[in-house]
């Protein structure tokens, strides 16, 4: 299967999910080209932070991974 053929595929699976309700959270890690900026933005529930993050290192993913955690706690005690 072509890299186009498994975006577009990602992109199904995550627009159906969202769909049906799911928050889906996007971290790109240490890659930093505009398509897959581009591809992660388009599948997470929103287009900045908390959905869509980039983690140039370990250091920012695992910050980003607490934000994540944090929204989560937000979400659960709003509901």
């Amino acid at each position: 299967m072509t890299k186009s053929k498994l975006d577009d595929r990602v992109k199904l699976i995550a627009k159906r999910a969202k769909e049906d309700g799911v928050i889906v959270y996007a971290i790109q890690f240490a890659e930093n080209n505009s398509t897959q900026i581009a591809l992660m933005k388009e599948i997470a529930s929103g287009p900045g932070t908390p959905y869509y993050q980039y983690a140039p290192n370990a250091d920012a993913l695992k910050d980003a991974f607490v934000e994540i955690g944090n929204h989560l706690s937000k979400l659960r005690l709003s509901k």
